[in-house]
């Protein structure tokens, strides 16, 4: 656990990486039924990737699926903490399991 704490930190003061923690308190329930991905990339369509708890997860090209979880999305990072924020939570809970 340290380990993948370590990478976390790590990744998040890369430029490129955003880390924000969605805490409990929010009690957001927007994508508990399974993760997506929203690929995005000049010259060709947004695409995302869904999985589904209990059903077989899919790649969409379907412009209504793609901004349906793009609404989650954003949804759930109005929630998240900043990510300064988020990497203190995780500097934190490293401590609590090196000590």
């Amino acid at each position: 656990m340290s380990a993948q704490l370590t990478r976390l930190l790590e990744a998040g003061r890369t430029p490129r990486t955003t880390i924000q923690i969605l805490p409990l308190e929010a009690y957001s329930t927007t994508g508990l039924a399974g993760g997506f991905a929203i690929a995005q990339a000049h010259g060709v369509f947004d695409t995302a990737y869904v999985e589904s708890a209990g059903v077989m997860s899919r790649v969409t090209e379907r412009s209504e699926d793609v901004s349906v979880l793009s609404y989650r999305y954003e949804g759930i990072r109005s929630e998240a903490l900043p990510q300064r924020e988020s990497l203190e939570v995780i500097k934190e809970t490293l401590k609590r399991w090196t000590n």
